[in-house]
């Protein structure tokens, strides 16, 4: 994300299900923002399971997609939640 001139605090990894992650950090931190990287809406595991819709119920906090357009520059990135705190 620094690499394209976005802003970063600070980045979290955690637990290999994004929703059991979020869920994770939480309560542990104010954060303004979840940013969620997946595949595009048909090779997307994450996307077949709602996650984005189960991250709304689980939070108030606003949620924006990145979809990567290639399997191979995703294989980390699908598996991960990064949530970009204040």
């Amino acid at each position: 994300m620094r690499g394209a001139g976005l802003e970063v605090a600070e980045t979290i990894v955690g637990d290999p299900d994004p929703y059991a992650a979020v869920g994770d950090v939480l309560h542990c931190r104010r954060f303004d923002e979840l940013i969620v990287a997946t595949l595009p809406r048909g090779l997307s595991t994450w996307m077949k399971v709602g996650l984005p819709g189960r991250l709304r119920r689980l939070t108030e906090l606003p949620i924006t997609r990145i979809c990567v357009d290639s399997p191979a520059r995703a294989r980390v990135s699908e598996r991960q939640l990064a949530a970009v705190a204040s």
